[in-house]
């Protein structure tokens, strides 16, 4: 761990200013070797790609220990530099299946739906007209989704839609436009920021550092693999 843990800071020694933005945080901030960050916790958010389609989960509690890379979208958009990050996310977690490398990316809106389907359990009136609005508007925000992942060519990356209230201990920056999470085996290696367009400088930056990260797990995995194959 402490391996993945030097792989990454290598890459990490750049600021927000390099690619002419000012430094701003948001979400949990990486530790150090002994005295990491960790994850906060689970949470669920309603899927619209991969097998949970359609469904509320948690991606957090699905990918394990898995080496991960958790975005969070403000608005259900991608600037053109973002998508080509993904795009070669998607590549990489093909190409290194032994990594078991995740990505999942989440917008932060989803109509008010699980909020008002939470509040529902709470009532004793008919509610039921303010259901189907809710749901018509998370509907739409899925169709557009899912048109993103598709223009985007993306098979490995999933997306979802997430009710910002139910992320409260992430500590999202109500500024940011995008959050990166990096982490692995629960263990937070990187956090990125962005308060405008996503730049074409961090997704030059952000993606070496990606890539080494999943070579070092596949590297890391082999071994282990010849083992079993005994």
């Amino acid at each position: 761990m402490r391996c993945c843990f030097l792989v990454v800071a290598a890459f990490c020694c750049f600021l927000p200013e390099v690619w002419g933005q000012d430094v701003l945080k948001s979400g949990p901030q990486p530790g150090t070797p002994d005295e990491p960050t960790f994850i906060p916790g689970s949470f669920q958010a309603w899927m619209v790609t991969g097998k949970h389609a359609g469904a509320f989960h948690s991606p957090i509690v699905e990918f394990g220990l898995s080496p991960v890379c958790l975005i969070f979208v403000k608005e259900v958009k991608l600037d053109p530099p973002l998508v080509e990050l993904l795009q070669k996310i998607d590549k990489l977690a093909a190409k290194y299946p032994d990594a078991r490398f995740r990505c999942c990316v989440l917008f932060l809106q989803d109509g008010g739906f699980r909020d008002f389907i939470d509040k529902t359990t709470e009532r004793d009136v008919d509610v039921s007209e303010e259901l189907a609005d809710a749901s018509r508007l998370k509907d739409e925000l899925e169709k557009k989704t899912r048109e993103i992942a598709k223009s985007a060519g993306l098979q490995q990356v999933v997306f979802g839609l997430a009710e910002p209230k139910k992320l409260t201990a992430y500590q999202l920056n109500d500024k940011a436009s995008v959050t990166l999470l990096l982490y692995n085996k629960q263990r937070l290696l990187a956090n990125y920021a962005f308060g405008g367009e996503f730049p074409k400088e961090a997704a030059d930056k952000i993606g070496p550092e990606i890539e080494a990260l999943v070579l070092e797990v596949d590297r890391l995995s082999r071994p282990q693999k010849r083992k079993k194959t005994r």
